[in-house]
């Protein structure tokens, strides 16, 4: 059973997704959590606050989704690297809500500096390790990584929402296979 943060942060991803960022009133999401206004502000504040705390759960599944293919040998990094690409597509295909909230909090007044910095120093912590053994070992190019990084998620996410708004399955499989082939092709050019 959720806890009460839970529901509220399950209810505010769903009710983005369904009614936009901007429409998701404190009101509809304390309603659809099934808890009062009371313990929605008691654990959120304010919008920001609770936004902020949605970013961050959806962030920390989806890194948790992908740490498992950087506990390998550094031999293998090149390998995990690729399956780690295309995990990434698949699990903000795998989760259009998840991958609304994401796009829309990006787009918004909500997508702060702090949300910014946090991100940042999340994911190269979270990953950073991984990527530095693949510019060590000559599997990508010598970047500035955390540069790369951030360009490579920004990447990957973009590409995922051509995946998700194709028209057919065959543009969707088209777009998942030549954003793997360019995402690859631009971290391996020397």
């Amino acid at each position: 059973m959720l806890d009460s943060k839970e529901k509220i942060i399950h209810a505010t991803i769903q009710l983005v997704y369904e009614l936009g960022l901007e429409n998701t009133a404190t009101s509809k999401i304390s309603k659809k959590a099934q808890v009062a206004t009371g313990t929605l502000f008691h654990h959120y504040p304010n919008k920001k606050l609770l936004f902020e705390a949605v970013h961050q759960y959806i962030l920390d599944e989806f890194v948790f989704q992908l740490m498992g293919f950087f506990d390998y040998p550094e031999d293998q990094i090149e390998q995990q690297l690729k399956k780690a690409i295309k995990a990434s597509l698949e699990y903000w295909t795998r989760n259009p809500m998840f991958f609304s909230f994401m796009s829309q909090i990006m787009h918004s007044g909500y997508y702060s500096e702090v949300i910014s910095r946090r991100e940042d120093a999340y994911i190269d912590k979270q990953l950073g390790q991984a990527f530095q053994l693949a510019i060590r070992k000559g599997v990508v190019g010598k970047y500035e990584y955390k540069i790369v990084l951030r360009i490579l998620l920004k990447t990957i996410f973009e590409i995922s929402g051509m995946i998700l708004h194709a028209d057919t399955d065959e543009m969707k499989k088209k777009y998942r296979q030549h954003g793997i082939n360019f995402i690859w092709a631009a971290l391996t050019q020397k």
